[in-house]
């Protein structure tokens, strides 16, 4: 049981560094990696650098397997998991007040997890992806404003 938990929080951590990977190739700026606070963790806080308005976006990684019970992630983003990492987003706000004038986005990022002889290709091409002991980690879909998306 500990052993599985311990892939499963690796496989977290490559997830989160393939979207960071891939979010810097598109121009934006990683900020934070797994920034931690009492109110809880958010895995990536950017500069969304590709409009013409500054955009802070804090972004939920998820990293599932195939054939998983919750959408590959976006069901365990309830309501009480966006409240969360909202309180998060207002410490961060909070100290950091270089960012008070910007924009604030909340995205998450659902991250496939294949064994890495599988040819899957639902998944965004565009994307960098990882190899990682016998498993390939590839963004399956990336949800811009995904609070409002998924409340609707």
């Amino acid at each position: 049981m500990a052993k599985q938990k311990r892939q499963s929080f690796e496989a977290g951590q490559f997830a989160e560094k393939l979207v960071a990977l891939g979010l810097k190739g598109r121009g934006w700026q990683i900020l934070e990696e797994r920034w931690l606070c009492e109110k809880g963790e958010i895995d990536l806080i950017a500069l969304d650098q590709t409009s013409s308005d500054k955009v802070l976006v804090f972004i939920e990684v998820k990293a599932r397997r195939q054939k998983n019970w919750d959408d590959n992630g976006l069901l365990s983003i309830d309501i009480r998991k966006q409240i969360k990492i909202s309180q998060a987003a207002s410490l961060y706000l909070a100290f950091h007040p270089e960012y008070e004038s910007f924009a604030c986005r909340f995205d998450v990022a659902l991250v496939q997890i294949t064994p890495a002889s599988s040819t899957n290709s639902e998944v965004v091409t565009s994307f960098p992806e990882l190899n990682v002991g016998g498993d390939r980690l590839k963004l399956y879909r990336y949800i811009p404003n995904a609070f409002e998306a998924i409340t609707e």
